[in-house]
């Protein structure tokens, strides 16, 4: 049986103290079966030298007279292992080190499971300089796994927290995404995840199996010209990464973001894109408000366009007009330098959310019975978050939250047996015939049952058949569980013609079930049955608040 190879590539720049250590922890490979493709890209201390005595088989070398600032060195080998017999595609910095098994772990890892396409693991950071100091968490790639939606609306709306060096992934998806354009000096490998996840399913090993070396060259003060190349690059992206974004991948990827249930037309989904872009909190909210005033620019003549968001959004011309003066890439001079170079401007970021969205059409009359269950649950979570802390917030949550029941249990009274859903952890030790039976739950219900796994066992092979033979006769079965993606699904028809939701022991940080609040309409009751330890401890705050104001059974 063919071995399969790996090609690693390593862009060398001034790295005279670091290049051997890098080059060695590559070639000291426990798995074998690997070319090294490195440039020197014209450094002017003794790193060319250094890399010419390297004496193996398996390099590729190559000494540039001309700096490319990475970026065309980059791209250089990168074609080179394009046109190769590589199986694999990794990268390392020439100032940084790999741990002897990286390749063989992450290569196992892939061929056992051929549904990932890449695979990336977490590093530890390591000091070679004066200062011991890092800029941010040294712990940053110590994340837990998720599903490439999840990796998806983290990487938008929070940042990149994996190491490049790192990247292991198949040659084929590799260059089917556009590979690590470094020609984004900045935010190459942050790009490249946004597109790697928009496809495809990977895993995090968590390994610390790469070193990330810190030191003075690194740790030097050019934070303006990168600050300002990073705003541009991220510009790109926004515009190049989420507007052709195809309507299922985006939907569950930004479904916490989303006021309304699903979208029927291209107009619609445009509007929530926009939408979305105003909405985004982070270092680059405006450049976000950027690309939402090109999407804007580019349809203003459609009527379709500009109808959904004035009726579905409550945005108008007028708002447009006041934004397009108060937000965007000229604003991020006032980030940039803290002076009030412009002046401070009303803010437009958490205007359209779905808390806005859900209050504005309470107050225009378009929230009733007939109408509630075109609403994401996420907007009323979103409302709860926002009054949470402001003088009379709780009292405003309890009002709506109210309304909201009214409306619902309304539309209910003649609506023929309840339909009831446990969704309920496999680790659960709650006894499901016993359970029914003391929430009084009967023939005048129809019951379905789903069992869902931890976060980290949905990476593997789930025991959910196990669980399903303990369901008692009458009670339907319901697989929440995508097999292909390695997440819980958001079906439509389940969320639609479900009217109590039991949510068992599967609260915390262990399970997707707290953000799966967000993936039924407000037409939809939804309860906590928890262990009391499991209650005690749990973590996630807004989740654990939000259940406590609806019910919970200890």
């Amino acid at each position: 049986m063919k071995q399969s190879k790996v090609a690693i590539y390593m862009s060398c720049y001034n790295h005279e103290k670091y290049v051997t250590d890098a080059v060695n922890s590559i070639l000291n490979q426990t798995y074998p079966n690997l070319e090294l493709y490195m440039v020197n890209d014209s450094s002017t201390d003794e790193t060319g030298k250094i890399l010419e005595q390297f004496r193996d088989e398996r390099i590729h070398y190559f000494d540039f007279k001309e700096n490319t600032k990475f970026a065309g060195a980059s791209a250089f080998l990168q074609k080179l292992i394009k046109n190769s017999d590589a199986d694999y595609v990794a990268c390392m910095a020439s100032d940084d080190m790999w741990r002897e098994d990286k390749l063989e772990k992450q290569i196992c890892f892939l061929t056992e499971h051929p549904e990932y396409k890449a695979c990336f693991t977490w590093d530890k950071i390591i000091f070679s300089a004066e200062r011991n100091e890092y800029r941010g968490n040294k712990d940053y790639s110590h994340k837990e796994n998720a599903s490439r939606f999840d990796w998806l609306y983290y990487f938008f709306c929070v940042g990149n927290c994996i190491n490049c060096n790192s990247m292991f992934m198949e040659k084929e998806v590799f260059f089917e995404i556009g590979g690590v354009n470094n020609y984004y000096l900045q935010l190459a490998d942050y790009r490249a995840w946004m597109k790697l996840a928009e496809r495809y399913p990977f895993y995090l090993m968590k390994e610390e199996l790469v070193y990330y070396r810190r030191h003075e060259a690194n740790l030097s003060n050019r934070q303006l010209t990168m600050a300002v190349r990073s705003v541009n690059e991220m510009y790109r992206i926004y515009r190049e990464v989420l507007l052709p974004m195809e309507r299922s991948t985006f939907r569950r990827t930004f479904y916490r973001n989303l006021p309304y249930m699903d979208c029927h037309s291209e107009e619609e989904l445009l509007a929530e894109k926009f939408i979305l872009l105003l909405g985004i909190h982070n270092d680059y909210e405006n450049v976000a408000l950027q690309a939402a005033m090109d999407i804007y620019f580019d349809h203003c003549e459609e009527d379709d366009f500009i109808l959904t968001l004035k009726n579905k959004y409550y945005f108008n011309v007028r708002d447009f007009i006041n934004f397009t003066g108060n937000g965007g890439m000229l604003f991020f001079v006032n980030q940039l330098f803290n002076k009030e170079i412009l002046p401070q401007t009303e803010k437009f970021n958490g205007q359209y959310s779905p808390a806005m969205v859900l209050l504005n059409a309470i107050d225009l009359g378009k929230v009733n019975q007939a109408t509630l269950s075109k609403y994401r649950y996420s907007t009323l979570f979103d409302l709860f978050v926002m009054t949470r802390g402001y003088e009379e917030g709780d009292g405003q949550f309890r009002r709506i939250k109210q309304k909201m029941e009214e409306l619902r249990d309304r539309g209910r009274e003649d609506g023929g047996r309840l339909r009831v859903l446990f969704i309920i952890a496999e680790t659960s030790k709650w006894n499901i015939e016993n359970g029914i039976k003391e929430l009084g739950v009967d023939e005048r219900f129809l019951c379905s049952v789903a069992f869902v796994p931890e976060r980290e066992k949905a990476f593997e092979d789930s025991e959910r058949k196990i669980f399903e033979k303990m369901v008692p006769e009458g009670v339907r079965c319901v697989d929440l569980y995508n097999q292909e993606e390695h997440c819980l699904n958001f079906p439509g028809d389940i969320s639609e013609e479900t009217d109590i939701i039991y949510y068992v022991d599967c609260l915390d940080d262990h399970y997707e079930c707290g953000n799966m609040l967000a993936g039924y309409s407000l037409g939809t009751d939804h309860n906590c049955i928890l262990r009391r330890d499991l209650y005690e401890n749990m973590t996630r705050y807004d989740v654990l608040s939000m259940m406590r104001e609806i019910r919970v059974y200890g």
